[in-house]
């Protein structure tokens, strides 16, 4: 039993790193936060396609997905295939159950939180608000700075709340977040585009200790589109199995080797 996704070649970047050592307090950062921040603080909603590769102690994923994100809460993966039916599709609203659709399978896993299905396909265990955050590159939904300090190598720290940074750069004489750091999630930013970020590059950590990684590569990026309603729905035929994600899982499902998900080694 399994989801579909496709291989690629590829892996996460590595040799990311945060700045540590030698700092000193940096009073006159406000400015050059705001003017970071702004670009991703504005994104109210965002549609685009993703290339992925994750790695997790429960799979392994290298494949696209097409994705539409609205705040608040509001959210629609689709793990694409070459051919016939999509690998998953991933919706989850306000208020309501996230819901995991295997069309290859036939099921639907349903989750109190977006947070668990999030984690079983990709590793990284996010909210919808959290993963609009970090994929615009705000880090946390409202950053707030707080304080800041500057680094040998140039780079500036704001802390934004008591357990997140966001690390800022000068890129092309424009300040951009290059990275950020939140309790069990660190993040890193390039290539970027009207001050939104085009690559990703995540590490996680969750209770554990158990570490996981998720590179992510976003193009077709609109934002501020008008969504309906209907996009974060998903339709299923009478004959689809429903099940917790309980349920799935104490069947031993894994989202393992049918094409688009590889199992670890």
């Amino acid at each position: 039993m399994a989801i579909v996704c496709f291989l690629e070649a590829g892996c996460a970047s590595t040799g990311l790193i945060l700045p540590e050592g030698p700092s000193r307090p940096f009073v006159d950062y406000q400015g050059r936060f705001n003017q970071a921040t702004d670009p991703c603080q504005r994104v109210r909603t965002m549609q685009v396609a993703m290339r992925v590769n994750a790695e997790s102690r429960q799979t392994t994923f290298r494949g696209e997905v097409l994705g539409a994100l609205s705040r608040p809460a509001s959210l629609r993966l689709v793990g694409v295939a070459p051919f016939g039916l999509p690998g998953f599709i991933l919706v989850a609203k306000l208020d309501d159950a996230a819901v995991l659709v295997l069309p290859r399978e036939k099921r639907v896993v349903t989750a109190t939180a977006v947070e668990d299905l999030l984690s079983m396909v990709v590793g990284v265990s996010l909210s919808t608000e959290d993963l609009l955050a970090v994929l615009t590159g705000c880090v946390v939904p409202a950053p707030e700075p707080q304080q800041a300090k500057i680094y040998e190598n140039g780079w500036i720290g704001v802390t934004v709340d008591p357990e997140s940074t966001v690390y800022l750069q000068t890129v092309d004489n424009v300040p951009v977040i290059v990275a950020g750091r939140r309790p069990g999630l660190t993040a890193w930013y390039s290539d970027h585009v009207r001050g939104l970020p085009r690559r990703i590059d995540l590490r996680a950590r969750d209770g554990s200790g158990r570490t996981s990684s998720l590179a992510v590569t976003l193009s077709q990026l609109s934002v501020n589109i008008d969504l309906q309603p209907e996009v974060f729905s998903a339709e299923t035929p009478d004959d689809y199995v429903y099940m917790t994600l309980e349920e799935f899982q104490s069947e031993g499902e894994t989202l393992g080797n049918n094409g688009l998900l590889v199992p670890p080694q």
